[in-house]
């Protein structure tokens, strides 16, 4: 999981619970409190949390913040010499690729 950053959420970047669900940041107010300095919806409810996204005082609990991570596909070409290069569509991959290329447009899943 990637870590709850702050700023980030604040821009609108997605947020999800250490348990899975998906979670989205409402207001950060800086002079509350510690333990309620974030306020953020998490199934139609509206919860607390510290700066940090830990939903107690010390981290551990299925509903601390982390940042959602999203997934997407890039294709890669693969070459000989042990080099390889990515691409954001197949057809641009195959398109770049050179003769010393033994596997092209090859789908990779990956996380951001």
């Amino acid at each position: 999981m990637k870590p709850f950053n702050l700023e980030e959420a604040k821009a609108g970047k997605p947020l999800i619970t250490r348990d899975g669900r998906d979670a989205k940041f409402i207001a950060h107010v800086p002079e509350a409190a510690n333990f309620c300095k974030l306020i953020v919806l998490i199934d139609k409810e509206i919860f607390v949390f510290h700066q940090n996204g830990f939903y107690s005082s010390c981290e551990g609990s299925n509903a601390d913040l982390f940042m959602k991570t999203m997934k997407k596909t890039v294709y890669v070409n693969l070459y000989v010499n042990g080099e390889w290069v990515s691409h954001t569509s197949a057809s641009n991959a195959r398109a770049s690729a050179t003769v010393k290329a033994f596997a092209i447009a090859v789908p990779i899943e990956i996380e951001e």
